[in-house]
């Protein structure tokens, strides 16, 4: 991530000034070292002290420098830790929401099923009502078809009738005559 590589590059350039000043310093004791046999007590005193300031300089960087080390290993650690948590829990999120999308989809299913069987079966009724209705008609169709055919018989058996009275009565009518 970015935070690690600029931690990383400010660790790198720290630990490389640290190495020069260390350079530095044991030049500046090289050269104190010299420079001492030729001086007089005091002096030799205050280069002493200049040394040891120096050195606990020094002491004092490398532990600055050890420290921020460790203070940027423990913020990689907390971002690693941080981020493997909003790892786990989008994962969390992202499984859920399958198992949501999952359970709508079964349920979609299950609807879409039953209305399609709901469709067959009304297809189904729907037919069965034609072909009632069609025997309906055709008995009706039957049925006027026979009353006909039974008036027809009627009028034609009312009209021999008449027909066989009227001869009886002319009949009668004659014989009376006669």
């Amino acid at each position: 991530s970015p935070i690690n590589v600029h931690i990383g590059d400010t660790v790198q350039s720290e630990k490389e000034m640290v190495d020069r000043q260390h350079k530095l310093l044991e030049e500046k004791e090289l050269e104190l070292k010299k420079k001492e046999a030729a001086l007089t007590k005091k002096e030799k005193a205050v280069y002493e002290s200049i040394a040891v300031l120096e050195r606990k300089r020094f002491e004092w960087e490398q532990w600055r420098h050890q420290e921020e080390t460790q203070w940027h290993e423990k913020l990689r650690q907390k971002e690693a830790s941080t981020t493997r948590t909003i790892e786990e829990r989008v994962t969390k999120i992202e499984k859920e929401r399958l198992r949501s999308m999952e359970a709508s989809r079964s349920e979609y299913e299950k609807l879409e099923a039953r209305l399609r069987n709901a469709l067959v079966e009304v297809e189904a009724k729907e037919r069965q009502l034609k072909e009632m209705e069609v025997s309906h008609l055709n008995e009706r169709k039957r049925r006027l078809a026979e009353l006909d055919l039974r008036e027809k018989l009627l009028k034609e058996e009312v009209k021999h009738s008449i027909e066989i009275e009227k001869a009886k009565a002319n009949a009668a009518l004659e014989q009376a005559v006669i």
